[in-house]
């Protein structure tokens, strides 16, 4: 299993929450691309979540140029 599949799937394990929101954002704008892809994999999961998801906090952040 490669790097990225495997930051996927413990990703994909871990449980995200608002709190997490600022860190993940540091991380977004890493250089280590594995990093970036752990951060997009928790903002994913934060805008997953039924209640409130924080949209315009991500609209406010600027990370929307960073998704696309």
């Amino acid at each position: 299993m490669d790097l990225e599949s495997f930051i996927n799937n413990v990703a994909n394990k871990m449980k995200f929450t608002i709190g997490d929101f600022n860190k993940l954002c540091q991380y977004i704008y890493s250089e280590d691309v594995n990093i970036k892809l752990f951060a997009l994999v928790g903002m994913r999961k934060l805008l997953s979540i039924e209640d409130n998801p924080p949209i315009q906090a991500i609209i406010d952040a600027n990370l929307l140029p960073v998704f696309i």
